[in-house]
C-alpha cells in the first residue's frame, strides 16, 4: 500500500490524466474540441512533454520495477501523444 503522501499524489494525477485523455480524443475528433483546434493541438504537445519528463523520472528511479516496467509504458505513451499531435 502506498504511503498517504503518495496516495494524495495519485488522487491529484486523476484530473491531469483526464485532461490528457480529453486532449487526445478532441485532437482525434472523437469529442467536440470546445476551444480552438490550435489550443487542443498545443495541449497534446504539452502532455507529450509532460509524459516525456515522466519517462525520464522512471529511468532515474531507484526501483527496478519502475525502471523496467513503467519506462517502456511511459515511452509508448509519449510516442502515442506525438503521433496524435502530428496527425
Amino acid at each position: 500500500m502506498l504511503p498517504a503522501r503518495l496516495r494524495w499524489a495519485s488522487v491529484a494525477a486523476v484530473p491531469v490524466l483526464g485532461l490528457a485523455a480529453w486532449a487526445v480524443l478532441a485532437r482525434a475528433s472523437l469529442l467536440a474540441p470546445g476551444p480552438e483546434p490550435a489550443i487542443v493541438r498545443l495541449a497534446v504537445w504539452v502532455f507529450a512533454c509532460y509524459f516525456m519528463l515522466n519517462t525520464v523520472g522512471n529511468l532515474a528511479s531507484k526501483s527496478s520495477l519502475e525502471r523496467n516496467t513503467m519506462t517502456p509504458v511511459s515511452t509508448l505513451l509519449v510516442l502515442c501523444f506525438v503521433v496524435v499531435a502530428l496527425a
